[in-house]
């Protein structure tokens, strides 16, 4: 954590309280950054700006993409370290939305400024939980897999898009959780993959 700052964000203009602290938006600091707090506000954002069909979570979605990753792993992700490093990548590849709130992709194509904040906080929340990052492959792979899984459910109307015809793990299928049950459905699959779920954690 050498590259963040080790004292407390204050209240500034570039600060937001997130029920534990003030995060600093501009200069994270690891050691502000709490697992409570992210499945808190990833359970309460919409996946694709609230237009699907029904509520649907940044939080749900993240627990879907480990299940993903699960179909396709050989081996059990929970057991074998290097799977479970994995498996912990995906399950916080959406974390900064936490903090910095959810931008659709062809809104942050057009927002370079934000980007390099989601990567900035990237490495905080990388540096706080030490996430290995050894296979972006499969975050990307699971993701647009649940993607093309989350538009034929969420978005049926919507016409072609460059997933269609991705092939994907049957079986699995956005449940539409509401934010407290979604929040306990990170939390769990948190717990089973060996972050802290511990209020604070």
């Amino acid at each position: 954590m050498s590259d963040f700052k080790s004292t407390q964000s204050t209240v500034h203009d570039a600060a937001i309280w997130t029920g534990t602290c003030y995060m600093d938006l501009l200069d994270p600091n690891p050691a502000e950054i709490h697992l409570t707090d992210i499945a808190r506000a990833l359970s309460r954002l919409a996946r694709f700006n609230g237009f699907g069909r029904a509520f649907y979570s940044v939080a749900e979605h993240s627990v879907w993409c480990v299940r993903v990753f699960e179909v396709h792993a050989a081996g059990d992700i929970y057991s074998d370290p290097v799977l479970r490093d994995i498996a912990r990548d995906i399950l916080l590849h959406d974390a900064p939305e936490a903090y910095l709130g959810d931008v659709t992709s062809p809104l942050k194509a057009h927002l370079p400024d934000y980007q390099r904040l989601e990567t900035r906080m990237a490495a905080a929340i990388a540096a706080r939980f030490n996430l290995t990052g050894s296979a972006p492959e499969w975050v990307k792979r699971c993701d647009r897999e649940m993607l093309a899984i989350e538009k034929a459910d969420l978005l049926p109307t919507a016409g072609p898009w460059p997933v269609d015809g991705l092939e994907y793990p049957p079986n699995i299928s956005p449940l539409h959780l509401t934010p407290s049950q979604a929040e306990n459905f990170f939390l769990q699959e948190a717990q089973k993959l060996g972050f802290d779920t511990r209020a604070g954690g």
